[in-house]
């Protein structure tokens, strides 16, 4: 893991890379939502709660006492995957754009902060939400290759990385 100093500076980049990726990335995912007329009613919520998450961590990254930035790089891993697997069940065909930035947002973590720990948890957590996505959603179940095909590279691609991370130290 990087030193201290450098994790709130971890902390902040990540909070833009939520500014500048994460709010127009949700744009899209709305329209995907809305042109698939999926009409769950808390999504709205969700969404609210996703941006108040983006001004929270940009606030903390600034703000936050040293002593804690660990846990918000781990917090953020945790949260950024919930984030990213709510959308599964509401965009139908296009849900293969979440595991794009699945992907994208777990690797980011290890390679930000050089713990593969970090992006462990991302990937423990993506891993969870699809499993329970799976189970609410049998839907997702009546194409088992492309259940399959979802999950393989979020189990593999991670653990690959992990290793190059360790060769690196």
């Amino acid at each position: 893991m990087q030193t201290a100093s450098t994790l709130q500076v971890v902390l902040a980049k990540q909070a833009k890379l939520r500014a500048f990726i994460g709010i127009p990335m949700t744009w899209v995912l709305v329209w995907l939502h809305n042109a698939a007329d999926k009409t769950f009613l808390w999504v709205e919520w969700v969404i609210v709660c996703y941006f108040v998450y983006i001004a929270a961590t940009w606030i903390a990254s600034k703000w936050l006492p040293e002593r804690l930035w660990t846990p918000a790089i781990y917090c953020t891993a945790a949260l950024d995957a919930v984030f990213l697997i709510f959308w599964l069940p509401l965009i139908d065909d296009a849900a293969d754009l979440v595991l794009g930035f699945a992907l994208f947002t777990g690797l980011g973590y290890g390679l930000r902060t050089g713990n593969k720990y970090v992006m462990m948890v991302n990937q423990m957590v993506t891993l969870a939400g699809y499993a329970v996505i799976l189970a609410i959603y049998p839907v997702w179940l009546q194409h088992p290759i492309r259940a399959i095909a979802f999950a393989v590279p979020l189990i593999i691609i991670p653990v690959y990385v992990g290793v190059l991370l360790d060769q690196l130290h």
